[in-house]
């Protein structure tokens, strides 16, 4: 026994795998691929929409799937069963071994979990760390920090609706997650679209000064109605410019050169050049997802489009900033960092699932997708608004009740 298990580990550090029997690749590639033991769900996996719809219509669901058909019979077979070329299939695997790498590495090996990870001792064994932990101290410098700059940062996203900003303590809060409920037709996509174009309001007027992120799960996004949003936005904005410059002029007792030419050019100063109804459509980034698998990597996306905006702000500030020292004030149109996220509605594709699904492994995902948008809310300081339906539910009797 003892030699047959010498002769065992001879043969997989010796010889090519493409030269095992069935059975002695399958105990190579337990003894040699730890990592990739532990079977993830491929819609866990940060993969490219395209890897993750080939495979998901080729019947693999699991990074199981996938290990067990390189078992079978190699690369090979996994591209015979994925029809796609053998360079393809390299590619493939290649990328889903990366996306698990760097989950684990994330998570320590345990994609439902978030607050630790795994790593190897110079033992060899395996030990499971907490994550990095923040004083108390520095949560309060945070806040106070925050506190400090609310002046000129607004931390509320205006609805213009006193009734809802006097509700809601000044608008739809920032660093926070905030759901809409209702029945069909009571209103709650249109005030998803007007926060959207309000988010782009200037700081002089009380607004954030940024761009929208609207996730479109229902197809009832409407362009022209946030043209017209903008439109009354825009207006509104700078009949407010104009009062303001009339207010000014009276106190000043100027009555005689209060004509209408000095009061319309003195709105226009009022009023930053940029800020047109087609700038605001600019900043609103509308995403359609048709299902279930495309919203959750379009949320999980998130992070890294909302990055991505950050860092073309700071370059677009850096090269104003040489512009206005060369040759004067510019009027090009600010890229703003993304200060809200709306998703309309989050459980649609939920709901319109086939009968028999498993629920409870879409109520675990649906956890984990508020538990990254509380994530994502907090590190961003941004404002998420979640759209959810309420439907009537008939109970036994005459009984009913909205859910």
């Amino acid at each position: 026994y003892i030699c047959f298990l010498l002769h065992l580990h001879i043969i997989s550090k010796y010889i090519p795998p493409s030269f095992y029997p069935q059975n002695l690749f399958i105990l190579n590639f337990n003894m040699t691929n730890n990592n990739t033991a532990v079977p993830m769900k491929l819609s866990n996996l940060p993969l490219r929409p395209s890897t993750l719809s080939l495979l998901l219509r080729r019947g693999f669901t699991t990074t199981m799937d996938i290990e067990q058909s390189k078992q079978d019979g190699g690369i090979s077979n996994f591209a015979a069963e994925v029809n796609c070329s053998i360079k393809d299939a390299f590619r493939i695997v290649r990328e889903v071994e990366e996306c698990q790498r760097r989950l684990l590495g994330d998570n320590g090996g345990d994609v439902n979990s978030s607050s630790s990870f795994q790593s190897k001792n110079k033992y060899g064994t395996t030990t499971t760390q907490s994550s990095k932990s923040m004083t108390a101290a520095a949560i309060l410098q945070n806040t106070s920090s925050s506190s400090a700059a609310s002046s000129s940062d607004p931390r509320h996203i205006i609805t213009f609706c006193r009734t809802i900003d006097s509700l809601l303590g000044g608008g739809f809060a920032r660093s926070e997650v905030t759901e809409l409920c209702g029945i069909p037709g009571i209103g709650k996509t249109q005030l998803g679209m007007q926060l959207c174009v309000d988010a782009r309001l200037p700081r002089i007027y009380g607004g954030v000064e940024g761009e929208a992120v609207y996730i479109d799960t229902e197809g009832s996004f409407s362009p022209e109605r946030c043209y017209t949003m903008a439109q009354a936005l825009v207006k509104h904005v700078q009949a407010s410019a104009a009062r303001r410059e009339q207010q000014r002029l009276m106190r000043q007792r100027q009555q005689q050169l209060t004509t209408t030419a000095t009061a319309a050019t003195t709105t226009k100063s009022l009023v930053p050049s940029w800020f047109n109804p087609n700038t605001i459509l600019n900043g609103i980034h509308v995403f359609r997802v048709h299902d279930e698998t495309s919203q959750t990597l379009t949320i999980k996306h998130l992070e890294q489009f909302i990055k991505g905006r950050q860092e073309d702000c700071l370059t677009q500030k850096e090269r104003q900033k040489q512009q206005q020292h060369q040759e004067g004030k510019t009027g090009e149109m600010p890229i703003a960092p993304i200060k809200i996220v709306i998703i309309d509605s989050i459980a649609f594709h939920y709901r319109s699932s086939i009968s028999g699904a498993d629920y409870k492994a879409r109520t675990r995902s649906l956890a984990e997708i508020s538990s990254f948008l509380s994530h994502l809310a907090t590190a961003f300081d941004i404002a998420v608004v979640v759209i959810n339906q309420m439907t009537t539910k008939v109970g036994s009797g005459s009984s009913a009740d909205v859910v």
